[in-house]
């Protein structure tokens, strides 16, 4: 269905029997969530608004519906710490403005 990757992270569009489309966020060590379009995007749009100065927030979270696993990007001042479940991932600024454009790119996909 689709295919893309981002600073080591990979995201693929995937079928699930009750939420139709769902974006697979994987990090390169082996943490996973499953996000609906719009949660693909609300976490795109947070991690843009941080990268871009625009959020003075210190913490995104997110908890997908059809994942067991939370989102949690704790933002310093050099970039984002991406938290998937219990695998953590620190990525610099053109890292996280890598990843939020191909989140925005993956959620239009499976909307369409």
């Amino acid at each position: 269905m689709g295919e893309n990757s981002a600073s080591g992270f990979s995201l693929t569009v995937a079928a699930h029997p009750a939420f139709g489309r769902l974006i697979v966020l994987a990090s390169p060590g082996g943490g996973a969530v499953r996000l609906t379009a719009p949660e693909a995007l609300t976490l795109s749009r947070a991690l843009a608004a941080v990268r871009a100065g625009r959020s003075a927030e210190r913490e995104i979270y997110l908890s997908p519906i059809a994942s067991d696993a939370d989102v949690i990007g704790a933002v310093g001042s050099d970039g984002v710490r991406l938290g998937l479940g219990d695998i953590e991932t620190a990525l610099d600024w053109d890292a996280v403005e890598a990843l939020a454009a191909a989140l925005a790119k993956m959620a239009e996909m499976a909307e369409s």
